[in-house]
């Protein structure tokens, strides 16, 4: 669930950004991760200048939000919703029986997409800034789609005292405040209209009234503010302009991988982290350093030393998913001689490390690939390693 609220982070809404990751309980692997987009545009990095952002003000009619979903001044008939987002990035063909983790419960549009991929659990938070989301009919005709297709689910409750959970909550808190300005600012604007309407109606003309070309200046006025209250709502309708890098993004998810239960179970410090990407940034795979999975460990945890029984996180990246020839590894610690082997091998063309533990033989092997240290800010970087 911390990486599906990563993933959100990298979200461009300015409203409800939003997360998702799916799991292979069978492999134990991360085969889909995606936030809520816009449409990818062919030859374009940046589709963001073609689709709006702009989201409807807190006060809007029920009219307007009826008609939401057609309007093309707004975000909603473009946005790609998280939950599809993670499918189309899938890294195998079928997730017949996977578990899908959201930041947000789906709606009916992904429930679709869930159920027609196979999707058989959905683990949900509610990180959103509208406290009543839950109950608004999209996402009710979605528990009931779930319910009719015999697809679990169930809430899971998160801390965001801290780490990327805190940061989420605090992306949305800010836009909720934002929000609630908006909307104590329009309605400031409405009812100072209301006010002179009724004076100008309820009162008889005094000698020495302006004359209607005056009380024209002053309706031009409320104009005026009516507009200034409608930019300054577009403007925390523009696309996010603090939302994570990709380097942060990939780095991220190594780190936060690392944390995964019972890995190190001595030495937890020396755990490590592995994200592998695709030239056109898809998450391919992701490893931790740790035992298999179901190994029996009840003989093993009586040695002295047991770092024969670990698998790395480079390890299980590789042999444990795709084909990763030509993709890019984010690593928390530079390989050893063994991985750098495995690495170079798999046919991976670029190491991205954080932290250098000095394998000179590691670095020998490696020379033939690009390695370079990590960039990401270092602030961040501290809320990762919480």
């Amino acid at each position: 669930m911390k990486i599906a609220c990563l993933a959100a982070l990298r979200s461009k809404d300015p409203s409800t950004p939003v997360g998702a990751c799916i799991v292979d309980t069978k492999s134990y692997q991360i085969v889909g991760i995606g936030y809520n987009s816009m449409p990818s545009v062919k030859g374009r990095s940046n589709n963001d200048k073609i689709f709006s952002w702009k989201g409807l003000s807190e006060n809007a009619s029920q009219k307007l939000k009826e008609k939401k979903d057609k309007d093309s001044k707004l975000k909603y008939p473009f946005v790609v919703h998280a939950a599809v987002n993670a499918i189309t990035n899938r890294t195998k063909d079928k997730l017949d029986g996977c578990t899908i983790y959201v930041t947000l419960k789906p709606d009916e549009d992904c429930a679709r997409a869930i159920q027609l991929a196979g999707i058989k659990e959905v683990v949900y938070c509610m990180v959103t800034r509208k406290e009543e989301r839950e109950k608004e009919s999209d996402i009710k005709t979605a528990e009931t789609f779930f319910g009719a297709n015999t697809i679990e689910t169930r809430k899971l409750p998160i801390s965001n005292k801290d780490g990327v959970a805190k940061k989420l909550n605090d992306r949305i808190e800010e836009a909720k405040e934002l929000h609630r300005k908006q909307h104590l600012k329009q309605q400031g604007v409405e009812q100072e209209r209301e006010t002179k309407q009724g004076e100008s109606e309820g009162e008889p003309k005094q000698e020495g009234e302006p004359e209607e070309s005056e009380q024209e200046g002053e309706t031009e006025q409320q104009k005026t503010k009516q507009k200034e209250a409608e930019k300054e709502f577009d403007d925390i309708n523009m696309p996010y302009k603090n939302a994570i890098t990709w380097e942060e993004f990939f780095m991220g998810i190594a780190i936060l991988s690392r944390k995964k239960p019972r890995q190190y179970d001595r030495k937890p410090e020396d755990a490590v982290g592995a994200c592998i990407v695709s030239p056109s940034n898809q998450v391919m795979a992701v490893g931790y350093s740790g035992y298999p999975e179901d190994m029996k460990l009840q003989d093993i945890l009586q040695e002295e030393d047991q770092r024969g029984y670990i698998a790395h996180a480079e390890y299980k990246a590789i042999i444990g998913g795709p084909i990763v020839r030509g993709c890019t590894l984010y690593v928390t610690s530079y390989p050893c001689n063994v991985c750098a082997k495995l690495i170079v091998q798999s046919g991976i063309s670029e190491i991205v490390y954080d932290k250098d533990a000095g394998d000179i033989n590691a670095r020998k092997i490696l020379r033939c690939c690009l390695t370079r240290e990590c960039e990401v800010r270092k602030e961040f970087k501290e809320i990762l390693y919480k």
